[in-house]
C-alpha cells in the first residue's frame, strides 16, 4: 500500500525540519576541523623553529637588513617571506604546513615551484636583527608575545600602520593583519576562525578571539597592547 499524498508531504516536512537543525552542525564541525588543522601547521611550525634555533645559537629565523631578500637570484623570495625559506632549506620540509585550510587567499611566495599560497606572518620585530629580539631570552613576556599568526597579504606581523587596514577599530594596519586575517571579501573585513590562531614565542597555540585585540600606544617605549607584537609592550586584558 503506498503513501498518500499527506503522508509524503510530512515526511518531506521531517527531512527539511531535519535539513536545517543539521546543516549548521555539519558547517560547524568543518569549520572546526579546518581550526584544529591550522593549530596543527602552528604547532609543527614551532618544532621547526626550536631545531632551527638549536642550529643557531638559539636564535630565531632572520636578516639584519630591511626588507629582507634572497642573494641567491635563482630564489627570488618575496620580500619579507624570508623566514619561510628559511625553514624549508633544513627544518620542515612539507611546504602545505605554511597554508592555512580555512584561508581565502594568501601571499605568493617566490622561490622553485610549486608556489606557496603562505597564510601566515612572522613578528617583524623577531626577524630584523636591528630590533635586538634576536633569542627568546631576550623577550620579556615571550607567553604573551606573538611568534606567528594567521595573517593576509603580508608575510610579516607588526604594530604599526602602513595601509588601508589602519582606519579598522582604532588598531594599527599590522594588528589588524592578524585579527582579519582573511582581509577585504566583497567590501568587508573578513576573520578568519572566528578568531585568529597564534603561535606564541613560549611556543604554545591558541585562538585570540576578535574582541582582545586592544593597543594603547602613545609612544614606541611606551606601549600596552594584546597580543602583544611589540616585545617590549605590557599585555593590555
Amino acid at each position: 500500500m503506498g503513501f498518500t499524498l499527506i503522508e509524503l508531504l510530512v515526511v518531506i516536512a521531517i527531512i527539511a525540519i531535519l535539513a536545517a537543525i543539521l546543516f549548521p552542525v555539519f558547517v560547524k564541525s568543518k569549520e572546526n576541523a579546518k581550526r584544529t588543522g591550522c593549530l596543527s601547521n602552528l604547532k609543527q611550525m614551532s618544532v621547526a623553529i626550536q631545531a632551527y634555533q638549536g642550529d643557531n645559537n638559539g636564535q630565531y629565523p632572520g636578516s639584519g637588513t630591511y626588507p629582507w631578500a634572497s642573494p641567491d637570484p635563482r630564489e627570488p623570495w618575496a620580500q619579507h617571506t624570508g623566514w619561510v625559506k628559511m625553514l624549508l632549506d633544513k627544518h620542515l620540509k612539507n611546504r602545505s604546513v605554511f597554508e592555512c585550510p580555512a584561508q581565502l587567499n594568501g601571499v605568493r611566495t617566490g622561490g622553485r615551484a610549486p608556489w606557496i599560497h603562505l597564510g601566515y606572518g612572522m613578528n617583524e620585530y623577531l626577524f630584523y636583527r636591528h630590533y635586538g629580539f634576536l633569542v627568546e631570552g631576550n623577550l620579556p613576556r615571550p607567553r604573551h608575545t606573538v611568534l606567528f599568526a594567521d595573517c593576509n597579504r603580508h608575510g610579516m606581523v607588526h604594530d604599526w600602520n602602513a595601509d588601508l587596514q589602519a582606519s579598522e577599530d582604532g588598531l594599527p594596519s599590522g594588528m589588524n593583519r592578524v585579527r582579519y586575517a582573511d582581509g577585504l571579501y566583497k567590501g568587508q573585513w573578513r576573520i578568519r576562525h572566528s578568531g585568529t590562531n597564534i603561535l606564541f614565542a613560549d611556543h604554545h597555540a591558541r585562538i585570540v578571539l576578535p574582541d582582545q585585540f586592544k593597543i594603547d600606544k602613545p609612544t614606541q617605549s611606551i606601549c600596552k597592547e594584546y597580543p602583544v607584537i611589540w616585545p617590549n609592550a605590557i599585555p593590555y586584558y
